[in-house]
C-alpha cells in the first residue's frame, strides 16, 4: 500500500501491490481454514476417543503441523514476492498470483 502512495501511477508498483493484496487475502482465507481444521481435530481427537491422552496429543500434533504449514506457505510466498519486486520482475506468485486482479 505504501507503494501506491509513493508512486501509484507506476504499473510495476501497482502490479506488486496487487500481488501483496492477493497474498494478504490468501493468508486470511488459509488462516480461517487452518483454524476450522484445528478446531475440528481438537474436538474430534479429544471427544470421540474418550479423552485418551495419546489421541489428544495426536490431535494437538496435527494442529501444530497445520499451523506450521500455514506459516511456511505464507513465508515462502512473501520471500518469492520480495525477490520478484527487488529483481524488477513482474511474475505472479506461485499458485495464487494469477487468480484475479484487484488493481488495474
Amino acid at each position: 500500500m505504501v507503494g501506491l502512495i509513493a508512486d501509484g501511477r507506476n504499473p510495476k508498483v501497482r502490479y506488486h501491490v496487487n500481488q501483496g493484496i492477493l497474498l494478504s487475502i490468501f493468508e486470511v482465507v488459509f488462516g480461517l481454514v487452518v483454524s476450522l481444521l484445528s478446531s475440528l481435530f481438537t474436538s474430534l481427537f479429544s471427544l470421540a476417543l474418550g479423552g485418551i491422552m495419546v489421541f489428544s496429543q495426536l490431535g494437538a500434533t496435527l494442529v501444530g503441523l497445520l499451523q506450521l504449514a500455514q506459516f511456511g506457505a505464507v513465508a515462502a510466498l512473501i520471500i518469492v514476492g520480495v525477490m520478484h519486486a527487488v529483481q524488477d520482475r513482474e511474475e505472479p506468485l506461485p499458485l495464487i498470483g494469477s487468480l484475479f486482479t484487484i488493481l488495474k
